[in-house]
């Protein structure tokens, strides 16, 4: 448990140094991200976002928990279930793509060297 949160933490703190323009940018930012310099925790902004992403916050919450894998392993011999899980796996993928292309223009990351 420790390493994974230990390396998230230095993952994301190398995004913020790689994609800032300086130093200082980069160090607002991490304050910002620690809730150092701003406002507040929760603003106007960030409650739209939450209603606007709940589904997938909620989806993200539950195949955290084993429930997917027990169930899994009750119905594994079952044709109808093997049939239906890849289905829903397609339809994961296919929800996912359109989701990944529906998002305002993001240019890649390596264009700006």
């Amino acid at each position: 448990m420790f390493k994974n949160l230990y390396t998230m933490f230095f993952v994301m703190m190398g995004w913020v140094l790689f994609r800032s323009d300086s130093l200082s940018v980069a160090l607002v930012y991490i304050r910002s991200m620690f809730g150092f310099g701003c406002k507040g925790f929760i603003d106007a902004y960030v409650i739209q976002y939450f209603k606007q992403y709940i589904l997938y916050f909620i989806m993200g919450i539950l195949c955290c928990f084993p429930i997917f894998k027990n169930i899994n392993r009750i119905f594994k011999k079952n044709m109808v279930y093997n049939l239906l899980y890849v289905v829903c796996m397609c339809g994961i993928l296919y929800l996912s793509i359109i989701f990944i292309f529906s998002n305002a223009y993001n240019p890649f990351i390596y264009f700006n060297f």
